[in-house]
């Protein structure tokens, strides 16, 4: 076994990256990345995630619901009139991803950054939740906004472990700088917590939105 893992680990394709590897991720696997990167609880306990099924308004799949015994999309598909098509490859992945589920998925994961995943609870046992069933706690993340690099690198640890390009993170630095948090004055405590939470907001939707997360190399 020892052997084995080496052998994978150390070939030459497992560390070489060009035009004709990598693989988008499909939504569904995006969202779990997402989870794992930022641990959410369930305030039910029953973890409900719900149907995301809708292109347009979520995710372009549910887990156990692809429409054939043959997965979400066919093993052969290649984007027509695509450089992928040009270089004689396969994108499977890519039967999903169109304008509708592009700007789908962001919104998506707009609305789980902001406010939460899957379906709203009011009154459970007698708890008055009126929120999403998935919460996460951001308070790492809060203590870090008023170093928008910090809090930009420590977003991008999490969810781009391998590492992610000079480019990304002075985009997404130059986005969270740009929301200003208004000095404390003992009256607008709500605004100060208002921006602060944008800041976070924008630091890790901007990475969920970016080629580098949802392209695998």
């Amino acid at each position: 076994m020892a052997a084995m893992l080496k052998a994978i680990l150390m070939h030459p394709e497992a560390r070489q990256r060009d035009d004709g590897q990598g693989r988008i991720r499909e939504p569904v696997l995006r969202l779990a990345a997402y989870l794992r990167a930022f641990p959410h609880t369930s305030d039910t306990g029953r973890w409900r995630v719900g149907n995301t099924d809708n292109p347009g308004t979520a995710l372009a799949q549910s887990p156990l619901r692809s429409p054939s015994v043959f997965n979400f999309y066919r093993p052969g598909y290649t984007s027509p009139g695509s450089a992928t098509a040009g270089a004689g490859l396969v994108a499977p992945e890519l039967q999903l991803q169109h304008e509708t589920s592009a700007a789908g998925y962001v919104n998506f994961m707009r609305d789980a950054v902001d406010s939460g995943i899957g379906a709203r609870n009011g009154t459970v046992d007698g708890v008055v939740f009126n929120r999403r069933d998935l919460q996460r706690d951001w308070s790492t993340e809060l203590a870090l906004v008023d170093d928008p690099a910090a809090l930009v690198a420590h977003v991008l640890q999490r969810l781009l472990p391998a590492g992610a390009t000079a480019t990304l993170s002075d985009e997404i630095i130059a986005a969270v700088d740009s929301v200003a948090i208004p000095a404390a004055n003992g009256r607008n405590a709500t605004q100060v917590a208002n921006a602060q939470r944008d800041r976070v907001n924008v630091a890790v939707l901007l990475a969920l939105a970016s080629p580098e997360f949802q392209v695998q190399p």
